[in-house]
């Protein structure tokens, strides 16, 4: 199994027409193929599917905002991961949700007294 990644911290670069199509292009070579949209934007998401099928059927519980959601509710069993994946031919996608703009600060609040303090001299370096 190869994994591509396709990633860049500035906006309006193409990562999101360029993963649609090469995503597209090798799931019609006949290779399976797994996108997971986490842009809250989700254009990866309806680049594939119509904005109100979506509404209707999977933004409540089949995008990966709910599974993001369950691990903060400490449910994370309760759903499979695979659940989430819609699939078109050889092309499964895990939609993504508007809803994920806050998750980091979600996650790391989390998640913060399980992390390790940064040390005065690592705060210095930050700032400075």
């Amino acid at each position: 199994m190869k994994v591509v990644s396709i990633i860049n911290n500035k906006g309006g670069v193409g990562k999101t027409t360029l993963t649609a199509n090469i995503g597209a292009e090798i799931a019609n070579r006949n290779k399976r193929v797994l996108l997971i949209d986490l842009d809250p934007q989700t254009n990866l998401t309806f680049s594939f599917i119509k904005v109100d099928l979506w509404k209707s059927n999977f933004v409540k519980n089949r995008t990966i905002k709910f599974w993001f959601d369950l691990i903060l509710d400490n449910k994370s069993s309760m759903v499979n991961f695979e659940d989430l994946i819609y699939r078109i031919n050889n092309l499964d996608i895990i939609f993504s949700h508007t809803g994920l703009t806050d998750l980091d600060v979600d996650l790391a609040s989390k998640f913060s007294n399980k992390l390790t303090k940064p040390t005065e001299r690592q705060l210095k370096k930050i700032l400075c």
